[in-house]
């Protein structure tokens, strides 16, 4: 029997959930385009989830592909939360490919507070064969915020094993206020992680917070 390749092609505007929630990802392409999430007024929240699996979820043998994307949440204590390719619970990433490029994700507003997360594997993850691509990735927070950005990676007894994490032109940003909190993080495994036979090139990572008190972490390649 021949084998067939499934295929998912997003293209559209408003709040967006694209690929499988909760299970697994196989043999399969997601495409997404031009897409994006808005939420306004205090206390909002903007969630934009593509290419992802929850509760133990797999991204087994695909390939997921993102061009401009982008999520927004304006207002005080304003949440925006962006997933690119993210598996979590015991989440895997096995030979595949997460390919993203122009990603916006933005928390407009006091106390707000800014997530962005691309190819990444969570709660015991592990990334397996595979390679994240990103090119052109912003994260931003204002006033008084928490702006964080996690690219290529594999949390909680993390292990990243035979990948590749490329990422270029990417930034994580909180414009102002005092202790506010900036955190980038690009190929990486943590909570007691492993990289092995990992290979992480960065270029033009920019991560940036001002205000008194505020806090500034930038971690490219690290195993902890």
């Amino acid at each position: 029997m021949q084998a067939f390749r499934k295929t998912v092609i997003v293209v559209a505007l408003g709040i967006v959930a694209a690929g499988a929630i909760a299970g697994e990802i196989r043999d399969t392409s997601v495409d997404v385009s031009d897409v994006t999430s808005t939420a306004r007024h205090t206390g909002s929240r903007a969630l934009q989830q593509l290419g992802v699996v929850e509760s133990e979820g797999r991204i087994l043998a695909s390939t997921i592909r993102v061009v401009s994307a982008t999520n927004s949440a304006s207002g005080s204590y304003a949440k925006a939360t962006q997933n690119v390719g993210l598996a979590t619970g015991s989440g895997q990433i096995q030979n595949s490919m997460v390919v993203a490029s122009d990603l916006r994700n933005n928390a407009l507003g006091s106390h707000s507070d800014a997530l962005q997360q691309i190819g990444l594997a969570a709660d015991r993850g592990q990334i397996d064969g595979s390679s994240i691509q990103v090119k052109g990735a912003s994260n931003t927070a204002r006033d008084y915020s928490t702006a964080s950005q996690a690219i290529g990676g594999a949390s909680g007894d993390g292990r990243v094993l035979a990948s590749t994490v490329i990422a270029n032109n990417v930034t994580n940003t909180v414009s102002d206020g005092d202790g506010a909190r900036a955190s980038q993080t690009i190929g990486f495994a943590s909570g007691q992680g492993r990289l092995v036979k990992a290979a992480i090139v960065a270029s033009n990572a920019y991560n940036a917070v001002e205000g008194y008190g505020a806090n500034a972490t930038q971690r490219i390649g690290v195993a902890n």
